[in-house]
């Protein structure tokens, strides 16, 4: 792939191959590979939606899909030789006709034999971090799975190509508590936001629209001449649903389906009525725009807390609590007005189990 200073991309052909399914305890390992991706990976605020077992099992994209974070993913305990193994779908796309487009490719691990580190306690590392004998059997072991791969051409087999690949892989061991990886996502110390049960159920939601779209039309050997194609095939969760199913679990609601919130009823009903159609879509706009925003995540979520925090400690009504709120956060959420933010208070405060 060739990008010019114009931002124009070559066409080439990649075909979609070695598409699997997988066990219950494979998608929970696919969603934490996501959440990873989402939440603690430095590229993270380049990403915008997570390609589903298309690539791989999970690649980030970019807002146009011109550059791809590649993670595949294995829940076993891996050996050297398993790693080799493992790693033979990251090899493909590394030497693949979209090559230019992978910026970043992970192998997200389950846990890994006493054999493999020079140092036990890393839980990133990379090819270095590997002790000799290991890094021995997982390049041998990943030229043995290359040769046995019908999508991997001979050609491609290459000593230094290996050696360069496995230089610039990157190796994760996943944590075990699905609250490590939702806890950053919704960004609240609030215990009614926070709880073991409420986390695993966000965590749930997200995992099941993985597997809805890991489920939809098949792609196995499908031709694509650019990323971007998997939009075509309804192969992309993007971040914006990922913020959005969090929302809708904690506030019991679909908030792009929500009319009139019960507790915004006074002020609804004291607009003039041939305004009412006009000011309802301005604060559903508001709080649609503010929440697809990634680059205010962090204000609207300390919104959110703030609310939930106000309304624990017994606020009555709308007006009560948006004036508890910090000026500073309101101010940062710069897609919402006092009207849409009372909106947004209502809507939580009515779907809130408090």
């Amino acid at each position: 792939m060739n990008v010019d200073k114009e931002g124009q991309v070559g066409r080439m052909a990649y075909l979609i191959c070695s598409s699997e399914r997988t066990t219950a305890s494979g998608n929970d390992m696919e969603t934490r590979a996501l959440l990873h991706l989402m939440c603690y990976d430095e590229h993270r605020d380049d990403i915008d939606g997570f390609a589903i077992d298309f690539f791989n099992d999970v690649t980030g994209m970019d807002h146009m899909g011109y550059r791809l974070y590649d993670v595949q993913s294995k829940k076993a305990n891996s050996s050297p030789s398993a790693i080799g193994e493992e790693l033979v779908t990251l090899y493909k796309n590394y030497v693949s006709e979209f090559s230019d487009y992978f910026v970043e490719q992970i192998l997200f691990l389950g846990s890994i034999t006493n054999t493999v580190l020079t140092d036990d306690t890393l839980k990133e590392f990379g090819y270095d971090d590997m002790t000799d004998r290991a890094k021995k059997s997982v390049r041998d072991r990943l030229i043995i799975a290359c040769k046995k791969k019908t999508y991997i051409d001979d050609a491609d087999i290459d000593g230094e190509r290996i050696d360069a690949f496995l230089n610039r892989v990157r190796f994760v061991l996943a944590d075990t508590d699905e609250a490590h990886y939702i806890k950053p996502l919704i960004r609240s110390s609030s215990s009614l936001l926070t709880s073991d049960r409420q986390l695993r159920a966000i965590f749930n939601e997200i995992k099941n629209a993985q597997s809805n779209i890991k489920n939809n039309v098949a792609v196995e050997g499908v031709s694509v001449e650019t990323p971007g194609e998997a939009y075509d095939y309804g192969r992309v969760l993007e971040t914006k649903k990922i913020s959005l199913l969090a929302l809708q679990r904690l506030i019991n609601c679909n908030p792009y389906e929500v009319s009139i919130p019960t507790s915004f009823s006074a002020i609804y009903n004291a607009w003039p009525p041939e305004r009412d159609r006009e000011l309802l879509n301005e604060c559903q706009n508001g709080v649609a725009l503010q929440l697809m925003d990634k680059n205010a995540a962090q204000p609207f979520w300390e919104l959110f807390s703030q609310i939930v925090t106000s309304l624990e400690n017994g606020a009555q009504d709308v007006d009560e609590v948006f004036s508890s709120i910090n000026r500073e956060v309101l101010g940062q959420c710069r897609h919402l007005n006092p009207l849409s933010t009372k909106y947004f208070i209502a809507m939580v405060k009515d779907g809130l189990e408090l």
